[in-house]
Formats: structure tokens, sequence, C-alpha cells
């Protein structure tokens, strides 16, 4: 109800509406604002009586058409308004607002072409209300068109710059281009606004969280608990950010909450098997990774988790068994692909891990990982000069290239295997230097 029309006013004008058709039932602007007056006191079927009684009075009445399309709009009955909407605009094309409804409507029903002309028609016809921009980058947004949608939502803060929908969308749009500083700039300036939403919290948090600002997303996220304490999945992300500062008591409590909210949250059980395993409680870790495959067998990090603590305990073809179930759903996954690589290497089964190692390279050439465990097979199989080639390109300027590969070089090398290939003539100086990095570790683990 209008702010300035009390229930008693409207009910006068009701009154007086119905007392101007009794003594005259042709009045047909008694019959539109009797329409109106309905419409103000939520009475829509009534409304659309009325609203139809002025059109047979008079069928080119464009204001109770145009009225008509909003009753049966609010009555979800968007066919019907389109209808009447479409025959405003043909008595009266530049009728702003029936094109404005109309492209709403539109929108509604995910026909993004025709909510876009028919937002531009209304702008066409004089309206320049900041909320036509807002929804026509929103159908952009529909339509996969970004950029567009950007371009839309800042002109809306040109007509408008309080209007707090094209900062909330100019935040989300930012953020999900990663571009961490204007969706911080545009949610702060809606937070300046008076805007406390939950979403835009959520997205100021995510984007803080990108920038590695730990504190801010932490702040965030915790207004988000605030506003929706049962929301599992801010939990979750609540736990991932305490998780990230060190503090990995409060993290496994809002997991552990998260859960208790929804005992089905993938992510809060990936989680806590991560923190069991960073306290050595690796079975009880497997155990929360196995219930994220029974709600979701195709979350692949789980299997490769369990792949990894497989490794552990030396069950290597249990660990090979889950990483080939993880390719399954992520067939170019170069750290899956690679971890069966270099664990059939440690096995010595150098045929099958250069199918794995040739896999990779043709997903990424340039693969720092592929190249290194490709240059160790060529070592086993009597091949310097490819191992050279293959080290060369691998070790590059790395200064920690010897560092990185410790472990698989310790598994799969031995100091004499390195001092023959050291010793080769011909062979690249970086590739050189490389062998004798791994091999001053292999000799300081045998002094050790």
């Amino acid at each position: 109800m209008r702010k300035n029309i009390t229930p008693q006013m409207l009910e006068e004008i009701i009154s007086k509406c119905q007392e101007a058709i009794q003594r005259n039932p042709r009045n047909v602007t008694a019959h539109h604002d009797l329409g109106v007056a309905y419409m103000e006191k939520g009475d829509v079927d009534a409304a659309i009586e009325c609203f139809k009684k002025a059109l047979d009075l008079n069928p080119r009445h464009v204001s109770a058409r145009y009225l008509l399309g909003i009753a049966y709009a609010e009555k979800a009955d968007l066919d019907r308004a389109i209808e009447q909407w479409k025959m405003v605009v043909k008595a009266d094309p530049r009728h702003a607002h029936a094109h404005y409804f109309l492209g709403k409507v539109y929108t509604l029903k995910g026909m993004w072409d025709a909510a876009l002309y028919a937002f531009k028609k209304a702008l066409e016809s004089g309206g320049s209300h900041s909320l036509i921009y807002v929804h026509m980058g929103e159908v952009h947004l529909a339509k996969g068109e970004m950029q567009q949608a950007v371009s839309a939502w800042r002109k809306a803060l040109e007509l408008n710059p309080k209007e707090l929908r094209a900062r909330h969308n100019l935040t989300a749009a930012y953020l999900d281009m990663k571009q961490y500083d204007k969706a911080i700039e545009e949610g702060t300036k809606a937070l300046e606004l008076g805007s406390d939403h939950s979403g835009l919290h959520y997205n100021l948090a995510l984007s803080y969280l990108a920038k590695g600002q730990y504190g801010n997303a932490e702040k965030h996220l915790r207004r988000v608990v605030e506003q929706a304490p049962e929301d599992a999945a801010a939990r979750v992300n609540l736990g991932e950010v305490l998780a990230l500062q060190g503090r990995l008591d409060e993290a496994v409590k809002e997991w552990q909450r998260a859960l208790e909210i929804d005992p089905r949250d993938k992510n809060a059980h990936y989680n806590l098997g991560l923190a069991l395993v960073q306290q050595g409680r690796v079975d009880e870790a497997v155990g929360c990774w196995r219930k994220v495959l029974e709600i979701d067998p195709r979350f692949a990090p789980a299997r490769n988790n369990i792949a990894v603590a497989h490794v552990f305990r030396g069950d290597l073809e249990q660990a090979a068994s889950e990483w080939m179930k993880a390719l399954q759903i992520e067939p170019e996954n170069l750290n899956f692909i690679l971890n069966v690589a270099e664990l059939r290497l440690r096995q010595g089964r150098w045929d099958e891990a250069a199918a794995y190692i040739d896999r990779a390279l043709s997903i990424e050439p340039n693969d720092q990982r592929a190249l290194m465990l490709k240059g160790i097979r060529q070592i086993r199989k009597g091949d310097h000069r490819g191992a050279a080639e293959s080290w060369a390109a691998a070790a590059g300027d790395d200064p920690n290239f010897a560092l990185k590969f410790a472990a698989v070089a310790r598994a799969c090398l031995n100091e004499k295997l390195l001092d023959w290939f050291i010793n080769q003539e011909g062979i690249q100086p970086t590739a050189r230097e490389a062998a004798r990095g791994l091999r001053s570790l292999l000799e300081a683990d045998r002094k050790s």
C-alpha cells in the first residue's frame, strides 16, 4: 500500500468508485480506479474483474490493459500478462513500463533475446531507471555474456550509484572473473551503502580468501554463519579459512558442526580426513574419504588421497587401483597420471611407467614432473642422451629441482647410476648439475 494512503482512505475510494458505477455502470474511469484501489488493497482477483470491465467498455483504454497485465503477473499468469502488455505496446509503442515488464517476464520464462529486446525498447521509450540496466545485465549473465553484463551494471551505477543490486552483481561477477580487487571494491561499497546480505559477505570472503587475506575472509564468513547458523557450506568454508591460519582444532569443530547440520556434506568429510592425516590418524582419514565416495562416487580427490594412504602403507597395487578409478573420473588429471607413472617406476615396471609419462606429456609437453620421471626411466634403460634432454628441459633454471624430486630419486635411482650419467660425454650442463644435486642428496642420506 502506498505510504500516503491509509486503509480508511482506501475504503473511502472504493466506496466512491462503487457509488459512481451504481450511478453509471458504463463509467470506464470508475471501473479503472476501482481496480487500482483493489490492487492497493491486495485483492487481485477483484482488480482483474474491474480492469476487464473497463476494457469491455473501452478496449482502447491503455492504462486498464497495462494494469490488467500487472494483475495477471501478480497471479503468476505470465502468458496472460504478456498478452496484455503486447497489446499495450502495439497501441502505444513508447509505453516504457509495458516494455520493461515484458522484459522482466521474458526473463522469468528464459526468453533471453526477447527480454533484451524489450528492455532496449523500454530505454528507447524514455525509461532511464537503473533497474532496466540491472535486469539487462542479469540476462547477459544468463546468456554467458559476462563482459556485456558488467557493462550493463556499470551503466546502472552511473544512473544510480546507490543501486545495491548492481553492486552485488558486480561483486559476484568480478569474483567469477578472478578480479579479486575489483570484487572487494564493489562489495565494500555495497557494505557502505548499508547492505548486510549474506551472499555479499560470502563473495567478499571468497575474494579475500583468493588473495590470501584469511583474517578478512574469516570475518565475512563469521557474518554469514551469524545470519544463517544452519548453513553447512558456510561452516565448511569457515573451517578451511581457520585451517589455513593454523587453527586446526577450530576448523575441525566447524566441519563437525557442518556434519551435524548435513551428514552428507562431502566437503566436510573430505576436510576432516585431511585434518586427521595431520594428526597422524591415517586410517580414520581413509574412513572419512570412503564416506565421501559413498556420497559422491565421482569425487576424485578422495580417491587420490586414499591411493596416497595406500602408498604410505606400502600397498602399491591398491594405490594403483584407486588412481585408475580416479582417472576414469578425470582422465586428463596430470597429478593422477603421474602418480601412477611414479608408482610404476618405483616398482621397476618401466614400460608401464613410460605409457603414463607419455600420456601426461601429450596433455602438457613441458610438465616438469613428467620430464623428470621420463629422465629417470631413460637412465634406468641406459639412454643417457634422452635422459639428459629430459632433465635439461625439466630443471631449466629451477634452483630447487633436486629438492623437489629427492623422494622419487631416492626410490628409483642410486649413486652409481647417477655417477654413470654424470660422467657421460655430451650431456647438457643443466642436466649434469641436476644429477649432481640429486647425487649429493643421496650421498647425504647414506652418511646420515
